[in-house]
């Protein structure tokens, strides 16, 4: 029975983001990527070796990135089924003794991910194939060794080892992630059968291999030039710095994930806090101030902006930064208790998984919700793994089970409004820019796309790169100047 309803739920979710997907036109770096894979294969190769030396050492993305966004069409059917095939693989590795509650949990920890995350890593390409796509190695991988007696068999010995090569290249939190999950699972055999998993240890080499050839690049030593002032600290420096970045990309953004975690600890505190004082200001710590984030995002993401609770999103500001730091470690020493207890190894994992993921990118630069998209995604995971055991989720109680089912039918019906707003802008875009070259204008406007939904829809600046890639594609003269239109 839980078959079908995991299959019932993998279809709906295909469907929704086959939707999404089918209304999402090409944005910001997709204009250049797109001229870029018209050449045809070798030429996308090219480029992508060209990229390794001067810019990034991404080489499998990269060459991913200039196929898939010249042939759109492909993309289109391939990403909803990379998405629900991820999500499907999180209900087979995900212990339950509920039907549906579980299922509806982890399809809204999907879907209320970082509103940015939500526009980089689901509808532009670029991100997408960069961050998404290497994610289904690890769940793979999680999914072979579910229940930690992983066989392996003859096809799985050769495919195992090339797959975690090529996953290797893709982006470098992900690439280290994959590496932690070999270690984890190696360690883990080593200790409980006494013997070394061969295949894993060699499909752990072929993951490391992958990685230094992505992180030594000459292309990612170019690139770190650019950022000269964060290049010059060192790595306690670099830590300090990005303590902001790690809160905001980790907690703050990610309400859903944070309500997980408040839900989580407030389940396992009873059990695991035996003074009563201290488990009530527990109680009290972790829900005040994640409600306020809870209430503002969700707010926001229905485009209600409400300003007197913005002090409490700003990790930046060192009150908020100490509370969340203090959030952190409290909520994870619970359930780090709990977890030990219990021997949910699995959720010991994807929290060790989920940290690390962030962890990597505090001696990097660059931030953005698609960094911290496979973070939020499997601290998520981990809560759902506790919750769960809650005993009216194990019932299926009905008033959860309609209350979050209401949920994620709202925000499926919001999604799909949404995107069908921007696939009729983007027509109209794309009409009156004809139109405009056909009268032969020497100033083309170009309507103004909503950002809510896409991830740098509008070439800003009409001397900048995006400026020259979006009149490539839309086969402006590079003459013609162009402006924005509201």
């Amino acid at each position: 029975m839980k078959e079908k309803i995991n299959r019932y739920y993998a279809i709906v979710m295909f469907f929704t983001f086959l939707i999404i997907c089918l209304c999402s036109p090409l944005m910001g770096d997709d204009w250049g990527n797109f001229i870029n894979g018209s050449g045809g294969l070798l030429s996308s190769i090219g480029y992508a070796f060209s990229s390794y030396m001067s810019y990034e050492g991404r080489i499998v993305s990269r060459i991913l990135i200039n196929i898939l966004t010249y042939n759109k069409f492909l993309w289109t059917i391939i990403n909803p089924i990379i998405i629900s095939l991820i999500y499907f693989l999180s209900l087979k590795i995900i212990p339950r003794k509920d039907k549906y509650i579980t299922p509806t949990l982890i399809f809204l920890a999907f879907l209320f991910v970082d509103v940015e995350g939500f526009r980089q890593v689901y509808v532009w390409l670029a991100g997408n194939i960069t961050y998404l796509m290497p994610m289904i190695m690890i769940f793979y991988l999680l999914y072979l060794n579910r229940n930690f007696d992983y066989v392996p068999t003859r096809n799985q010995k050769i495919i195992l080892p090339i797959l975690s090569f090529i996953s290797s290249m893709f982006v470098e939190n992900v690439s280290v992630v994959i590496v932690v999950c070999y270690f984890f699972y190696i360690i883990f055999y080593r200790i409980k059968y006494k013997k070394i998993n061969k295949l894993l240890v060699v499909s752990c080499v072929f993951s490391i291999i992958g990685t230094l050839i992505m992180v030594l690049s000459p292309g990612n030593a170019n690139r770190l030039s650019t950022y000269p002032e964060f290049d010059s600290l060192n790595i306690l420096q670099k830590l300090i710095y990005n303590i902001p970045n790690f809160i905001s990309f980790t907690f703050i953004r990610n309400s859903f994930l944070v309500l997980l975690i408040t839900i989580g600890v407030l389940f396992v505190s009873k059990s695991m806090l035996k003074n009563k004082i201290f488990r009530y200001l527990t109680y009290l710590y972790i829900t005040i101030v994640p409600c306020i984030t809870l209430i503002y995002n969700y707010l926001k993401t229905f485009g209600i902006s409400i300003k007197c609770l913005e002090i409490f999103l700003n990790g930046n500001n060192i009150y908020i930064m100490i509370f969340w730091v203090i959030y952190m470690l409290l909520s994870f020493y619970i359930i780090l208790k709990y977890i030990i207890k219990t021997k949910n190894y699995l959720s010991l994992l994807l929290i060790i998984m989920g940290l690390i993921s962030n962890g990597v990118m505090m001696i990097v630069p660059v931030w953005g919700g698609r960094t911290a998209y496979l973070t939020a995604i499997c601290l998520s995971l981990a809560m759902v793994g506790i919750v769960n055991n809650m005993k009216f989720i194990k019932n299926d109680n009905k008033v959860i089970l309609f209350s979050s089912s209401f949920v994620l039918a709202i925000m499926i019906i919001f999604l799909f409004a949404g995107y069908r707003k921007v696939y009729i802008e983007n027509i109209k875009r794309e009409d009156y820019i004809n139109s405009q070259l056909a009268a032969g204008n020497d100033i083309i406007e170009i309507n103004v796309l909503s950002e809510r939904f896409l991830w740098n829809p509008n070439p800003w600046d009409p001397d900048g790169y995006l400026a020259r890639t979006f009149k490539l594609y839309y086969n402006i003269p590079q003459n013609k100047k162009i402006e924005m239109k509201r």
